[in-house]
């Protein structure tokens, strides 16, 4: 049997960053700390690095934009006479990739290419359906060995990092404005 939880998961635009949090803590009393601090917040996520060590990073989901906010302009969360970090959660950068033609940055309804790209070996048909490939993956951007479409492609992973990049940039820049009462 299994058993899928019923609540709605909380978007990332109601996130928030404790940075430098030691990795030995207990978790558990500091969550209890964290929810008696800050009633609004609903989730507390240890976060985990790509090998799935903890890091020093906790991320708080909260129930409430406000809530958020308030911790925002704080800029600190004091717990056990501890001062944390707190900033914004950016979730991971979501690359558009083309499904007709494998195109990176946009979607198949906004493709202006007449032909379909196979995503195997990259040749391009008029009707893909009536294409067996058989040939070895032959990456679009890359020329590697792989499809065009993995996020292991270092074009698409360069193109991610661009755009995560831009999208600091822009939220820092909007954030000093704010900062500075100023649009």
């Amino acid at each position: 049997d299994y058993t899928f939880p019923s609540w709605p998961s909380i978007p990332p635009q109601l996130s928030l960053i404790l940075k430098n949090v030691n990795v030995q803590i207990d978790l558990e009393d500091f969550t209890n700390e964290v929810k008696a601090l800050v009633p609004d917040v609903k989730n507390v996520i240890r976060m985990k690095n790509k090998f799935g060590n903890n890091i020093h990073m906790i991320k708080l989901e909260l129930v409430s934009l406000l809530a958020r906010q308030d911790l925002i302009d704080a800029k600190k969360l004091i717990i056990n006479y501890i001062s944390y970090e707190v900033t914004e959660f950016l979730a991971p950068v979501t690359v558009l990739i083309c499904s007709k033609y494998s195109g990176i940055g946009h979607f198949r309804k906004q493709c202006t290419e007449q032909n379909e790209t196979c995503k195997t070996c990259v040749q391009t048909f008029a009707d893909l359906k009536n294409h067996h490939c058989t040939m070895d993956p032959l990456c679009k951007h890359c020329n590697g060995n792989h499809l065009s479409n993995p996020m292991k492609c270092p074009i698409i992973k360069t193109f991610r990092a661009e755009l995560t990049k831009k999208i600091l940039n822009t939220n820092v820049r909007s954030s000093s404005t704010a900062d500075n009462g100023s649009i």
